[in-house]
């Protein structure tokens, strides 16, 4: 079972609590059902923070070697916001070998945009890292929200070989439409 909730900061530092049962440990010293996994982060639970903004983890997959990405926005509602992913090692440590310090943030420029925001992410079978979610507009002219797409390499760089440099859009006219 994984909970994640979300907490606002002032100063722009953003903190957000993970807890963390059986789902995240690969090995075969399980937490009983429904228990916090104590030898996950500190007493089960992981508090990560992230400058950039208010934060909000949506989802989450594990990796083969047992490490596990959050995925989720960071910014500030109706102004700048972008997608993040961050990798944790099974113990919940971030995995400071991936992206800047544990953290990839990606943010996107498209003059109306109020917010990207994630909400699904994969892993394809070389380890890229897949993550879809919409840009939500205020466009005066009725354009519709877009669908984004992301690629990144397995140490958490955007893949530069995929779409226009790690990013793909998509838009569906006359209707609002999730990627989930």
């Amino acid at each position: 079972m994984v909970r994640i909730f979300k907490m606002f900061f002032m100063k722009k530092i953003i903190s957000f609590f993970f807890i963390a049962a059986c789902v995240c440990k690969t090995s075969a010293t399980f937490a009983q059902a429904g228990t916090l996994d104590s030898s996950f982060g500190v007493n089960g639970r992981k508090t990560v923070s992230i400058n950039g903004g208010n934060v909000s983890p949506a989802c989450l997959a594990q990796q083969n070697d047992g490490k596990f990405l959050v995925a989720g926005t960071v910014g500030e509602e109706y102004n700048e916001s972008g997608i993040f992913v961050t990798r944790f090692n099974n113990n919940g440590s971030v995995d400071g070998t991936f992206a800047n310090e544990g953290t990839a943030i990606t943010y996107f420029d498209t003059g109306y945009q109020i917010g990207a925001t994630a909400s699904v992410i994969t892993l394809q079978s070389d380890n890229k890292i897949l993550v879809g979610g919409i840009e939500d507009r205020y466009d005066p002219g009725g354009d519709p929200d877009t669908w984004i797409l992301t690629r990144y390499l397995p140490n958490g760089n955007l893949d530069s070989a995929f779409g226009s440099d790690g990013e793909v859009r998509s838009s569906f006219v006359g209707q609002d439409s999730y990627p989930y």
